[in-house]
């Protein structure tokens, strides 16, 4: 087995239960091998699941999401100016609202049946179940918390590599699978990570990965920042160091095709 990342052999048995988490010993990158099927992605997902963890439901969090999703846009408006956004596990469609809203194009790609049935009943926007199916030329292709979900996230790029145009942008929302909690704490973080997560990449491992699909990296953000989880204050300097320190526990990435 290969880190699907940087593609060394080098890697370790970091959880041992009953699925197998590997830690890659060169990247940090972390992947699970699940020893059964799982399916979370029931109607409650963004409900009853999604509110165990953020303390709300995802529609009620819509206001965050909306003020999250009009940052990431500046960003993706300074590398491409305008043209057809794809968002590819678009929840809710409210990021694809967002984007058309600011003058792009968008498709959404969904395969959570309860949030393609909201998307289209409430917004109207073209809603594919995958990204193969979109035959428009494709100019931003996004994914705010999704990648990690995918069981081949290599074959996922070639068929971002085949759709996207050249010059076109990736933008990338994921766990920092060596950030400051998986890094300080891993009994802890092996403990919360998500069930469904197949993989949780590293910077250094979403570099190189980019890298050899042909991608150059323009911007990246460092979020996540939360020292208390490591045991220490959650004070303005101490989340500064961890950003500073690329340690935040979670992170963006926006990459250019060349």
């Amino acid at each position: 087995m290969k880190c699907p990342y940087c593609l060394s052999e080098r890697l370790r048995v970091w959880r041992k239960a009953k699925d197998t988490i590997y830690q890659c010993e060169k990247c940090h990158s972390n992947i699970k091998v699940f020893h059964q099927a799982i399916d979370v992605y029931d109607d409650a997902y963004f409900g009853e699941h999604y509110e165990q963890v953020y303390g709300k439901s995802y529609e009620e969090d819509e206001p965050i999401i909306r003020s999250y999703s009009r940052r990431r846009l500046a960003t993706i408006k300074e590398i491409v100016p305008s043209g057809h956004l794809v968002d590819v596990g678009a929840a809710y469609g409210f990021f694809v609202d967002e984007a058309h809203q600011m003058g792009y194009d968008v498709s959404a790609v969904e395969i959570h049946d309860a949030s393609i049935r909201y998307m289209q009943d409430r917004f109207g926007y073209p809603v594919y179940r995958s990204l193969e199916l979109i035959t428009q030329p494709i100019d931003i292709i996004t994914l705010w918390f999704t990648m990690e979900h995918f069981p081949d996230v290599n074959a996922f790029m070639d068929t971002v590599k085949n759709l996207l145009r050249q010059g076109g942008c990736l933008a990338l929302g994921l766990p920092n699978g060596y950030g400051s909690f998986a890094r300080f704490c891993p009994s802890e973080y092996l403990k919360k990570r998500p069930i469904e997560h197949h993989t949780e990449p590293s910077l250094k491992g979403i570099s190189s990965f980019l890298k050899r699909h042909g991608f150059r990296v323009v911007h990246e953000e460092i979020f996540g920042l939360h020292p208390e989880r490591i045991g220490l204050p959650n004070t303005a300097l101490l989340k500064n160091i961890l950003k500073i320190t690329r340690l935040g526990d979670t992170f963006e990435v926006y990459a250019v095709k060349q």
